[in-house]
């Protein structure tokens, strides 16, 4: 199932990518353990259910609340790539809401450390276009 994203949802994309891109700033996580963390969070289940009160906040406020939730390893003088972080955020978050999918189905179904290491091409594409390339990668 495949469908156009209204107004809101795609400044959401916007928001939860620039969540990543500060994460990147931020945290001296690995890429694969944070998106899967976020992909699997309650906070992100909240916002794919366009609650209120969570979507009308910043990024900021997003962040600071999913760091208490995360649960991931830091990695002393790891820096992650922060553009590379916006574009996996918002790719991920516009997949969600396109296919009207979980964070867990796309974890549970498609590998994240390949998505990010296929970014220099996918990145250059539209949106959908790279997730029809990310889908047909795991046949």
């Amino acid at each position: 199932m495949s469908k156009q994203l209204d107004f809101t949802e795609k400044l959401l994309c916007n928001k939860v990518g620039k969540m990543f891109e500060w994460a990147a700033l931020k945290l001296n996580c690995y890429e694969v353990s944070f998106c899967e963390s976020w992909l699997c969070s309650d906070l992100c289940k909240e916002i794919m259910s366009l609650e209120v009160t969570l979507i009308c906040q910043s990024k900021n406020y997003l962040f600071n609340s999913f760091v208490k939730e995360l649960n991931v390893p830091m990695h002393e003088g790891y820096v992650m790539d922060n553009v590379a972080m916006y574009w996996l955020g918002y790719i991920v978050t516009y997949w969600m809401f396109m296919e009207e999918i979980s964070g867990e189905e796309l974890v549970e179904n498609y590998d994240v450390k390949e998505i990010i290491q296929q970014y220099e091409v996918l990145h250059t594409l539209s949106v959908k276009t790279a997730i029809q390339k990310i889908k047909e990668g795991n046949k």
